[in-house]
């Protein structure tokens, strides 16, 4: 299958738009297509961008951006951290399916910028999360709402690492692809794009 390239601002617009039906109660595209799944098997995906987002339950890329099944490839970790692992995903979604938008999704109420900040260790396989969040929280402001600040923070630092990285650098300068940190307010639904 040849991926069509959607531009980074096309594709960034049809999420805010998506987010815009979301939080308006009007969806147009959450019901069940067994035609489009149909299709999608037989044919092959090609989504236009790339959601890294939090483990949890509530942010759920699909719903909050109102997009068709296929539109997205959503990896996710704890806390919108970004290893090995979601680089290497991000870096096949790009190269298989000319994919050029990356958006790195915070959320209020994050449990693991909440543990990273007091500090905790909760276990072996989780401690590597928290370090890996602790330079949001060295870095953020403490002025105003400093639990946000520091989830802001640390999506904005795990989207500089994508484009730190030498996988990506060149896209990224070049403008053949963006990477957008952005926060989830849970509580409305809306997306806030960061700069």
């Amino acid at each position: 299958m040849e991926h069509k390239k959607i531009p980074a601002d096309e594709a960034l617009n049809r999420l805010v738009e998506g987010n815009k039906r979301f939080i308006s109660n009007q969806v147009v595209n959450q019901a069940p297509d067994p035609d489009l799944r149909k299709k999608l098997a037989e044919e092959g995906q090609d989504p236009y961008g790339i959601v890294l987002t939090c483990i949890d339950s509530r942010v759920d890329p699909t719903m909050i951006f109102d997009v068709k099944e296929g539109d997205l490839f959503t990896p996710q970790s704890i806390g919108n951290t970004a290893d090995d692992n979601e680089i290497q995903a991000v870096w096949y979604a790009v190269h298989a399916c000319n994919i050029r938008l990356v958006l790195v999704l915070s959320h209020s109420s994050c449990g693991a910028v909440g543990h990273a900040m007091k500090g905790e260790k909760i276990g072996q396989s989780i401690d590597g999360v928290v370090d890996a969040i602790q330079p949001a929280v060295d870095t953020a402001s403490t002025e105003g709402d400093h639990y946000k600040n520091v989830i802001v923070e640390n999506a904005k630092l795990v989207a500089k690492k994508f484009a730190d990285h030498p996988d990506f650098k060149d896209l990224i300068e070049s403008g053949e692809l963006k990477v957008v940190p952005a926060y989830y307010h849970l509580e409305s639904g809306e997306i806030e794009l960061l700069t």
